[in-house]
């Protein structure tokens, strides 16, 4: 996690809480929604929520 949040230039949190949630956010915000690919574990929870919150 260290080395991807040097990777991507901003602190990623662990857990499922909504620091991830803004987070993840913010993160597609700056890199576009393919960054979530390297990132994330896209069959988690909080994929959708933060693909979900996008939609909004």
């Amino acid at each position: 996690l260290y080395f991807l949040s040097q990777d991507v230039g901003m602190d990623l949190p662990k857990g499922s809480s909504s620091l991830v949630d803004e987070a993840g956010l913010r993160l597609v915000k700056l890199h576009k929604v393919e960054i979530l690919d390297k990132v994330a574990k896209k069959h988690f929870k909080i994929t959708h929520r933060i693909l979900t919150s996008l939609e909004e």
